[in-house]
């Protein structure tokens, strides 16, 4: 391995290290959200874990062929330093602020779906359902004063007859009342 591919690799193992940094940093702040859940904030921590191991080693894969040095390791936590001591709070104040910027603008999503989407429906669904009402009442009412004349014709028309016929009329009601009787003992 050449001098410039050293140098190389040595600058690109210390930015690596003020990545590792600030990626800790962004994991810690964003693991809070998963305290209760100890299964769920270890599987988070491992694939993160994971993940940083892998572009580590993509890196180096893309500088020196995935030659590994000990003085790697050594500029990786150098690299972890420097962000400890001079970037940590620049970078800390700045995912804050990501971060509330990124939940103002889920927020807004969220009102605009709703009051896009949602709310509409809803206000169909509500119209809908007072229309379907107020046709319902209004096709009671309507079959109730269409039926009542014809009810008190027939009760004076029934009144009119003679007893005979009122007593065949019966029967012959008990007859239709037994007769669908049977016929809905044998429905199996």
């Amino acid at each position: 391995m050449s001098i410039d591919i050293q140098f190389l690799s040595f600058i690109a193992m210390m930015i690596i290290g003020i990545y590792l940094g600030a990626m800790f940093d962004t994991n810690e702040r964003l693991i809070g959200r998963f305290n209760g859940n100890m299964m769920l904030s270890f599987l988070f921590q491992l694939l993160f874990w994971l993940i940083q191991a892998l572009i580590v080693f993509f890196c180096l894969v893309k500088i020196n062929n995935g030659q590994v040095h000990l003085y790697f390791i050594f500029t990786i936590m150098f690299g972890f330093w420097i962000y400890c001591s001079r970037c940590r709070t620049f970078y800390q104040s700045l995912l804050e602020r990501v971060i509330m910027i990124v939940c103002q603008l889920i927020y807004i999503i969220k009102q605009m779906i709703y009051i896009m989407v949602l709310k509409p429906l809803i206000i169909c669904y509500q119209i809908a359902m007072a229309v379907i009402g107020f046709i319902y009442l209004f096709g009671k009412r309507l079959l109730f004063i269409l039926v009542r004349p014809i009810v008190w014709v027939i009760r004076l028309i029934y009144r009119l007859l003679p007893k005979n016929v009122r007593k065949y009329l019966v029967s012959m009601a008990g007859i239709y009342s037994k007769i669908e009787n049977i016929i809905n003992k044998r429905k199996p």
